[in-house]
């Protein structure tokens, strides 16, 4: 598990979310 790339997705998930 590349955690060090799936973080900044989740950020950039959850940033749209609250969009």
């Amino acid at each position: 598990m590349r955690v060090g790339i799936l973080f900044p997705v989740v950020i950039f998930i959850t940033a749209i979310l609250f969009l």
